[in-house]
């Protein structure tokens, strides 16, 4: 089982406060939506997790350990990250960045095993990109470049998936079917998710529980059938949002 714990938690950037008290524990097999418009602290919330922000107070810890206590290399076997964006920019090919992922699990001086080549090739096949293995990044588009930071991270095999707006510049098929597959991977490595978005209807048909981030440092928690109300969408996205059922599904619209 693994477990994150986010216990008392505040978050400030300057005199803002992005959320204050927050405390939820996270465990195996479950997916987890951090919803909010943008601006409201989700990408902050991820960062830290990762500790990459100090909290101004409280904790968070993965298996009861706090994270501070992880080695970056050991916190790099547990948690594994999809960043918005900031891929392009990096001097390599394909495959060369989804071995990367191979990196808090490789042996001494990074030499890259025959199985971590085996493993990123079917990662590659798995996520259409074999045939771009040899591409460098600065060539791809938008959505290649998405799919090939998905693959980095299920290259990385992490227990705890940290996703920051992963439908980013993928149309709406692929945002289905490569939610689909994070989901899961991260079963299937007994891990769990977290997947800050503010795209309502994806959290609605993925999440098993929410936490639904409000202006002025509020916030709502609970399963997301108890969350996703349009009283508390309208409150948390700032404008009337609302909700139609057809069969078993229900979808959400601003007004």
């Amino acid at each position: 089982m693994t477990t994150l714990t986010i216990d008392s938690l505040t978050l400030r950037i300057g005199q803002k406060t992005l959320c204050n008290n927050l405390s939820f524990t996270m465990n195996s097999h479950e997916c987890w939506g951090l919803l909010g418009k943008n601006g409201a602290g989700k990408t902050t919330l991820i960062h830290s997790i990762l500790g990459l922000v100090e909290p101004a107070e409280g904790s968070i810890k993965i298996d009861a350990t706090p994270i501070q206590n992880y080695h970056r290399r050991e916190l790099a076997q547990r948690i594994g990250i999809l960043f918005q964006e900031g891929m392009n920019d990096f001097p390599a090919t394909v495959e060369e960045t989804v071995l990367l992922g191979r990196y808090p699990h490789a042996h001494p001086f990074f030499q890259n095993s025959k199985e971590d080549l085996n493993l990123v090739r079917e990662i590659l096949k798995e996520l259409s990109l074999d045939a771009l293995k040899s591409r460098k990044l600065a060539t791809l588009s938008g959505g290649e470049l998405q799919r090939v930071a998905i693959a980095m991270l299920f290259a990385q095999e992490p227990k705890i998936f940290l996703l920051d707006e992963p439908s980013n510049n993928l149309d709406i098929a692929f945002q289905i079917s490569l939610l689909k597959i994070l989901k899961e991977r991260a079963d299937k490595n007994s891990g769990c998710m977290l997947l800050a978005t503010h795209d309502i209807n994806l959290a609605a048909r993925f999440c098993d529980r929410l936490i639904l981030l409000i202006d002025k440092d509020e916030f709502l928690i609970g399963t997301t059938q108890e969350i996703l109300t349009t009283k508390n969408l309208s409150r948390a996205f700032g404008c009337e949002i609302k909700k139609i059922s057809e069969k078993n599904e229900k979808f959400y619209y601003p007004k």
